[in-house]
C-alpha cells in the first residue's frame, strides 16, 4: 500500500523533482502551495507524512506550520528550507516540525529521513502489555 505524502512547496523545479523520486518509493504524492489546497487536502485524506518549505511565499510556510501542527497530531511533519537561520529552525520546531532539512537535498538523505519518521510514528503508536 503506498504512503501518503504531502509536499507544501512553491519551488515547482523541486517538487518535480522530489515528488518523481518518491512515487518511485511508493508514496502516493499530493502537491500543495497555498492554504486552502492545504486544507481541502486534509478534510479529505490523512497524509503519512508532510513536507513544508518554511519560506516558501515570503515566510508563509512558517505560518502553515503554526497552523498545521494542531491538525495534524501524530504525523510527522519535516521541514525542508534553504534558510539556514537558527531562529527559523528553532521556530520550526518549536511549531511541531519533526526534522529540519536544508535545500538543496540529497534524495537518498530525504528518503532515509522519511523513513525514520515513519518508523518514530510507528513506535509511538506501539503500545507494550
Amino acid at each position: 500500500m503506498d504512503k501518503k505524502l504531502l509536499i507544501i512547496d512553491n519551488d515547482f523545479n523541486y517538487l518535480t523533482i522530489v515528488e518523481k523520486q518518491m512515487s518511485k518509493e511508493s508514496f502516493n504524492v499530493t502537491v500543495a502551495d497555498t492554504l486552502p489546497k492545504i486544507y481541502d487536502y486534509l478534510n479529505q485524506n490523512s497524509p503519512d507524512i508532510i513536507l513544508l518549505d518554511v519560506i516558501m511565499n515570503n515566510g508563509e510556510g512558517l505560518i502553515f506550520l503554526k497552523k498545521l501542527s494542531s491538525i495534524i497530531g501524530r504525523t510527522p511533519l519535516i521541514v525542508i528550507s534553504r534558510g539556514k537561520d537558527i531562529d527559523l529552525i528553532e521556530k520550526s520546531f518549536s511549531y511541531g516540525a519533526f526534522d529540519y532539512l536544508i535545500k538543496p537535498l540529497n534524495l537518498k538523505d530525504l528518503k532515509n529521513k522519511i523513513n525514520f519518521a515513519l518508523e518514530q510514528r510507528v513506535n509511538k503508536n506501539t503500545y507494550h502489555v
